[in-house]
């Protein structure tokens, strides 16, 4: 140390000499080999310095500081008052010099015992003591810390990692003085580096703020073992469990009552046995309890508040007290903020739950000692004095007659003293909130305003019995006559009048007419009166009158009125008023008469003693929701009738409408007859009565009776049983004049049991129209050549003017045949032309009711009118409305009407009710039946799907086009995706392209197709094993690209596809049915989904899966159908983990859509939205 001083320029020694004389040197700690580390005060005494270096053998080295002037490449002052600390403890020690200003102790042996035996009994992860070995400190420092401690809080502590193995604690003190901030840095073996910052306008040495630093270090690490792995939510569980199974004593919750300076308030009281503590916090006790962890509140309770611990008794009042705390936290009640639920005061509702609980014998206490229960009559004294003249008084509103603390609550007033909790009947808070009175007022009325307390404050007072009021008898000797009103009412000529009288003693008047003789007269009051009588009555002069025709305020006045005119006076009535209410009472019910004429229902309201005129009038009063209907005789009659309630909903069930009577009559067409007896029979009020015609048709169309009609002698032994029983359903309803929807599974034969229905009604001289589409309009003439040749047919095809003029000279033909895109076209041609019946097949064409297609059917004249399909309901229930506004126009009401009744309650709100009602309203005009139950020497048919992996460069553009789509979706609303839906939609196809083939998207593509290599494969294998193969795919280009492979086999191949022209089609058909060997026929999806009979097929592949089920369910049954002799084994090929794993479930979703109506089963939403995209391609993307 002999050479320190040269190291130091003069002045900066000088310095150094006055901070270490200034005790700046907060603490030297030593390190091994001669390492130490000081603190300097620095001269803002706000901030120190950290000073480090090596003293060895009386000679120092490698000294460092952080302050700018040692930054910058100097020794500093802050350096040199640190080694002259250093030589003057080394002097002190050899017995030479100054002794050290204090002697120092090692932080470890300052921790207390007590704190050193938690810390062994809670086996830390890490010991924090071990840490912080070497680190020493002055006795006057440990006083000075403990001093501060007592005037400092701790507001905030934090340990975060700032490196893999190094930590920091960080802690800040505040109190009124400032604050400061103790940093430490450590790793698992020591402390590395400890630091302060301080805002305290006090000279303090640093090593205090490190001493309170390091005491909440260790306190830190007892309470939160932080090295410990087990997370926060194990913690509580383990605590949770060790609760319930240590043999702890039952807990007691009980509930305390006190009078706290006037208030009556309600505490709890928590512990075991004996030895129970008031709950300071109740929030706070609360919400450790349900976070298992323990609450201590004294020596002898510190320990997890375990509900199941608790008696029956002390559970209540525990869930009460939970209760609180939640509405605590919900409403945020100030009075509960500022006692933090510790002292609570009773009041309003709380009071009276409090009485609730006591009264059914649960306990609590008062000074120990449990509190009793009881009632008493609570009554208000009121004493009225008046002044020697009589023309004034004051009125005395005594407090409550009890010794006890009444409080109020909401219901009744309570008390409590003395260990008893007293219930007070008879007058009650609200009954004083009412009269506007309360206890200990004291109300002085002058001769101004006596008479107004006297005439209508007293009276309200004088009703409530237990006020107690004395004094009334004298003050109404003084006081003038009150007015007593008198109402005269009469009725004539359909109107209400009212003489309106006021008595004061033995004067009259006339209510609100003046006289020389008004003194006497309270016209306040009088205005009161005049005000309530015009509410109802229309006034001419001292005359008030009330027309029949103003119905809104005849109801109110008959209903409610009166009776306030009767709170005011007394009512007189004359015997015409007393006759009219007594009709006014009573209520009209009405009958419906149902008569079938030919193809429609007449309905007929009637009802006692009315007139067509009266019938008319009233259900006309009805739809404007009038309240009284005034007879043609001029009685009156209540509106309030069930069975005019159970018409109008019967009505409105039909799309119809009480309006849409004329003098009580209305004319529906016959189909509505079965869904009308529906309705009626489910009404209870309303009778109607029907003719022998109707009761015959609702009676077969409810039990599916058939009209007998004879099978044609030629096709007797052609028809099977099923298709007998579907051309005389056809006959039944040509017979009723109504249509129907032949449903029948596809390859059941329908177009069969129409010709049979058409050879029975030739003769009838008019022509029938079949309207199909441009692909079947030829297999309709095949089929009429082949099974019903005496049916003269045209197939109208060619140019317009050529179908023009086939049209005009087909007049005589049984059968006309058109396609739905020509009938559009030609529709100026068929203006004047009227039909027998009209048939569309593949009515599915017509689904969308806003094309032309649909109008143009819709259009056409015809007696009768079927509609033939496999699938009437393919995506929406929209769809079957469109084909029965075809069938039977109105029959489903409008479409709004069907969409808001049917539609969206059945597919949005799983409506099982509506479901069954337009199951029930469609069954008798819907004939469907399946395959699997009709045609029992049908050979089965086998579905299986292939699944296959994409793989390589296809997986990878795959993927990338998912992600793509993804990151599109996710940017958008719902209301984007409805703008950009088929641009969606676009996206979408492009995925099952890639699925397909990428070279469907990418034509220079060299890589493998999965999909194609499994197809190809199933053709080989099935034409090796002797079958002929269908194959559908949505994609033309793809049906192309495996054309080119199988030419390159040598495989005989048949194609037909959307461009195919329609003779074309029915030549490849018959030549493909005819071919002796093994062949494949390609076809587009689209194309090949109707009028295709290839039953000489028997295996069916599907390349691609479609949205719709139906399509491809049309599609397999070009060959398991009628004429099919073998098995048929039916191939979905899908792409594992693709979309079209997606598509196979929603097809599985659109299934179920038309079953529901068609059979009565749950029906769901079908329609591609933006969560069913996102929902796929989340899926597609997990997977």
């Amino acid at each position: 140390m002999k050479d320190f001083r040269s190291r130091f320029a003069d002045k900066v020694y000088q310095r150094g000499v006055k901070y270490q004389k200034d005790g700046k040197v907060n603490g030297i700690g030593w390190g091994k080999d001669g390492h130490f580390i000081a603190s300097v005060q620095s001269s803002d005494r706000f901030y120190y310095y950290r000073v480090t270096g090596v003293y060895k053998n009386g000679k120092a080295s490698e000294l460092k500081c952080n302050c700018p002037w040692a930054q910058a490449g100097h020794n500093c002052k802050h350096m040199a008052a640190v080694l002259l600390e250093i030589k003057q403890n080394e002097d002190a020690k050899n017995g030479n010099g100054e002794k050290p200003r204090s002697s120092r102790i090692a932080f470890v042996d300052a921790v207390p015992d007590d704190l050193k035996a938690k810390i062994a009994d809670a086996h830390l992860t890490v010991n924090p003591l071990q840490l912080i070995t070497g680190r020493t400190f002055t006795n006057s420092d440990y006083n000075k810390a403990n001093a501060l401690e007592k005037e400092y809080t701790l507001v905030n502590e934090e340990l975060t990692q700032t490196n893999d193995n190094r930590y920091l604690y960080t802690t800040e003190f505040r109190s009124r003085y400032g604050y400061f901030m103790v940093y430490i840095n450590f790793n698992l073996e020591k402390i590395t580096d400890i630091t302060a910052e301080s805002r305290i306008n006090k000279n303090i040495n640093q090593d205090v703020f490190f001493i309170m630093g390091l005491l909440h270090f260790v306190l830190y690490f007892l309470k939160h073992d932080p090295f410990d792995q087990t997370n926060d939510a194990a913690k509580r569980l383990l605590m949770y469990f060790q609760s319930r199974n240590r043999p702890g004593q039952a807990i007691t919750f009980r509930a305390q009552i006190e009078n706290d300076q006037g208030t009556v308030v309600l505490y709890f009281k928590i512990g075991e046995d004996q030895h129970l503590y008031k709950v300071q916090n109740l929030q706070n006790m609360v919400n450790s309890a349900r976070e298992g962890e323990a609450v201590k509140f004294g020596k002898y309770f510190d320990d997890v508040v375990d509900p199941d611990r608790m008696d029956q008794d002390s559970l209540t009042w525990y869930q009460f007290a939970q209760k609180l705390v939640d509405i605590q936290s919900a409403t945020r009640i100030d009075d509960f903020n500022e006692l933090k639920l510790k002292n609570i005061p009773l009041k309003g509702t709380l009071a009276d739950q409090v009485d609730e609980m006591i009264s059914s014998g649960l306990p609590a206490y008062e000074n120990g000692t449990r509190i009793r229960y009881g009632t008493e009559k609570l009554d208000l004294p009121i004493d009225i004095k008046l002044n020697k003249n009589g023309n004034s008084a004051i009125v005395n509103v005594f407090p409550f007659q009890t010794y006890e603390r009444i409080f109020a609550g909401n219901k009744n007033y309570y008390s409590c003293k003395l260990n008893r909790w007293t219930k007070y009947t008879g007058l009650t808070p609200d009954a004083l909130d009412q009269v506007g009175i309360f206890p200990g007022q004291k109300l002085q009325f002058s001769s101004k305003t006596l008479k107004t307390f006297g005439h209508r404050i007293l009276p309200r007072l004088s009703k409530n019995k237990n006020l107690k009021i004395t004094g009334a008898k004298k003050l109404d000797k003084v006081l003038p006559p009150r007015a007593e009103f008198v109402f005269q009412l009469d009725y004539h000529n359909e109107e209400i009048t009212c003489q309106a009288l006021v008595n004061y003693g033995k004067q009259k008047f006339i209510l609100g007419k003046t006289t020389p003789n008004d003194s006497i007269r309270d016209f306040e009051e009088e205005k009161n009166a005049m005000d309530l009588l015009q509410t109802y009555f229309d006034q001419n002069n001292d005359h008030y009158f009330l027309s029949m025709k103003k119905d809104k305020k005849i109801h109110q006045f008959l209903n409610a009125g009166i009776a306030k005119l009767k709170e005011l006076g007394r009512v007189e009535v004359t015997a015409a008023f007393k006759q009219m209410m007594n009709s006014a009472q009573t209520s009209l019910n009405v009958h419906l008469g149902i008569h079938l004429r030919n193809n429609t229902l007449d309905l007929t309201v009637t009802g006692p003693s009315m007139s067509a005129e009266d019938i008319s009038a009233l259900l006309d009063a009805h739809q404007q929701q009038k309240h009284y209907f005034i007879l043609r005789n001029g009685e009156i009659r209540k509106l309030d009738s069930p069975s005019i309630e159970e018409l109008d909903k019967v009505m409105t069930s039909l799309n119809l409408n009480l309006k849409d009577f004329t003098k009580g009559k209305l004319t529906i067409p016959a189909y509505r007859a079965f869904y009308l007896q529906k309705l009626l029979e489910q009404r209870d009020n309303l009778k109607f009565s029907s003719d022998h015609a109707f009761k015959n048709l609702v009676d077969d169309l409810e039990k599916g009776k058939i009209k007998e009609a004879k099978v044609p002698v030629k096709l007797d032994k052609v028809l099977r049983p099923y298709q007998k029983d579907g051309f005389k359903w056809l006959a039944t309803m040509v017979h009723y004049n109504l249509g129907g929807l032949l449903a029948d599974e596809m390859g059941l034969g329908k177009t069969l049991q129409v010709l049979t229905l058409l050879v029975s009604l030739k003769g009838k001289g008019k022509s029938n129209l079949i309207v199909a589409p441009a692909s079947v309009i030829y297999n309709w003439q095949n089929e009429i050549e082949k099974f019903t040749p005496e049916l003269s047919c045209v197939v109208l095809g060619g140019t317009k003017k050529q179908r023009q003029e086939q049209l005009q000279t087909a007049e005589n033909k049984d059968v006309l045949i058109t396609s739905y895109d020509s009938l559009k076209r030609d529709l100026e041609f068929y203006q004047d032309k009227n039909f027998e019946t009209e048939i569309i097949d593949e009515a599915q064409n017509i689904k969308n009711a806003k094309s032309a297609a649909a109008k143009a059917v819709k259009i056409i004249d015809a007696e009768h009118k079927f509609a033939l399909t496999g699938t009437p309901i393919e995506n929406n229930l929209s769809e079957l409305w469109s084909i029965f506004d075809y069938l039977m126009p109105g029959f489903l009401g409008n479409y709004t009407y069907f969409k808001q009744t049917f539609e969206q309650p059945i597919v949005k709100d799983h409506d099982k009710n509506k479901e069954e009602q337009l199951s029930q309203l469609i069954a008798p005009f819907v004939l469907r039946r399946l395959k699997k139950n009709v045609l029992k020497d049908l050979p089965a048919k086998d579905e299986k799907i292939v699944y296959v992996q994409l793989a390589g460069k296809q997986k990878e553009l795959y993927q990338a086009q998912t992600q793509r789509l993804l990151m599109q979706l996710g940017s958008q609303n719902d209301k984007d995706f409805k703008k950009h839906r088929f641009q969606i939609l676009a996206e979408l196809t492009k995925l099952r392209e890639l699925c397909c083939d990428p070279r469907l998207l990418y034509k220079n593509y060299q890589g493998k197709s999965a999909k194609l290599a499994a197809a190809l494969d199933l053709v080989r294998a099935s034409l090796d094993g002797g079958h002929k193969i269908l194959l559908f795919s949505q994609f033309t280009s793809m049906l192309a690209i495996i054309r080119q492979r199988l030419v390159k086999d040598k495989v005989t191949i048949f194609e037909i596809i959307g461009s195919t022209p329609k003779l074309e089609r029915q030549k490849l058909i018959e030549k493909f049915n005819k071919l002796k060997h093994p062949a494949v026929f390609l076809i587009s999806l689209k194309a090949g989904g109707t009028g295709i009979n290839l039953a000489s097929a028997d295996v069916v592949i599907h390349y691609d899966p479609w949205w719709n089920i139906a399509a491809e369910s049309q599609a397999t049954d070009r060959a398991h159908r009628i004429g099919q002799k073998n098995s048929v084994q039916i191939y979905k090929i899908v792409a594992k983990n693709t979309i079209e794993d997606k598509i196979i479930e929603l097809q599985k979703r659109k299934a179920k859509l038309a079953e529901a109506v068609l059979s009565g089963k749950t029906v769901g939403s079908t329609k591609l939205n933006r969560d069913d995209i996102l929902e796929i391609l989340d899926q597609l993307k997990s997977e």
